[in-house]
């Protein structure tokens, strides 16, 4: 799977892409309680221009959950790029929907997306940092 996931990425073309695949590979928790999470959340996710979808097979809370998300670039500067991102998941926390607002900080093919400091403003469990990578296609 490695192995794959590096041929994708190196093969893929050195320029922005409409299309997108998305991996995440790390995430880690900042609590607001005595909660235990999940930092595990493995996935794959597809993004068309400013609109993504994504799987997790085990979020923080160890269910299975789908992310839809509009994300709108705030900033950028030489491969460099700052957005929000207004986030519906599904399936998380028991909830059937729950809003999530998020910034994402993405450097060519690296991104780290991040509820912070959202979370706390808006009394949830916690805030989330994911790092993923981009692998852009035509």
């Amino acid at each position: 799977m490695r192995k794959l996931l590096l041929i994708l990425l190196f093969s893929s073309a050195c320029h922005s892409s409409e299309y997108n695949l998305v991996v995440p590979f790390a995430t880690a928790h900042v609590d607001y309680g005595d909660h235990a999470f999940n930092n595990n959340n493995y996935g794959l996710g597809l993004e068309y221009k400013n609109i993504g979808v994504m799987y997790i097979d085990k979020d923080s809370y160890s269910n299975k959950n789908y992310f839809l998300y509009y994300d709108y670039k705030i900033a950028w500067y030489k491969g460099l790029s700052v957005s929000v991102s207004n986030t519906l998941a599904f399936n998380y926390d028991k909830n059937d929907i729950t809003y999530i607002p998020v910034m994402s900080y993405q450097y060519q093919y690296f991104r780290v997306s991040t509820s912070f400091p959202f979370g706390k403003k808006t009394n949830v469990k916690s805030d989330v940092f994911n790092a993923q990578i981009i692998i852009p296609f035509t």
